[in-house]
């Protein structure tokens, strides 16, 4: 390559989904579902994003970010939540993925039950304004 040519890097991009603690999600429903029942729900959610996200191509690694420690595959990153709200979790999350060399983050709750991955490959494929 001549001295004078630059090399472009390619566009890098994660999915950033947040989970919280079990015992701090789905408090709106402890009406009606037990606490046991509201961790099994949000795992299930979570499992689901996920998933979807793994089965899109247009994402090249996806990190989750979670007070809790996961057990994830080998492909997936966990970063700790260290934040006191979600606001932070998101910044703190879009931060270490920056110096993880991302061009680009899709955030994602781990509460979407209707997610597909042509929804993910949409966003991510969408032109910027």
């Amino acid at each position: 390559m001549p001295a004078n040519s630059t090399t472009v890097n390619p566009v890098t991009t994660w999915a950033l989904i947040l989970k919280k603690a079990p015992s701090a999600a789905k408090s709106r429903l402890s009406s009606v579902l037990s606490e046991a029942q509201r961790s099994i729900l949000v795992e299930k959610l979570f499992q689901h994003v996920l998933a979807t996200a793994l089965d899109t191509e247009e994402i090249d690694h996806i990190a989750v970010i979670s007070p809790e420690q996961l057990t994830l595959q080998k492909t997936t990153l966990w970063l700790q939540d260290r934040a006191d709200n979600m606001n932070d979790c998101v910044n703190q999350g879009l931060s270490e993925l920056y110096v993880q060399g991302a061009s680009r983050v899709l955030v994602l709750p781990s509460d979407l039950p209707l997610l597909c991955s042509s929804d993910l490959a949409a966003l991510v494929t969408a032109p910027a304004d």
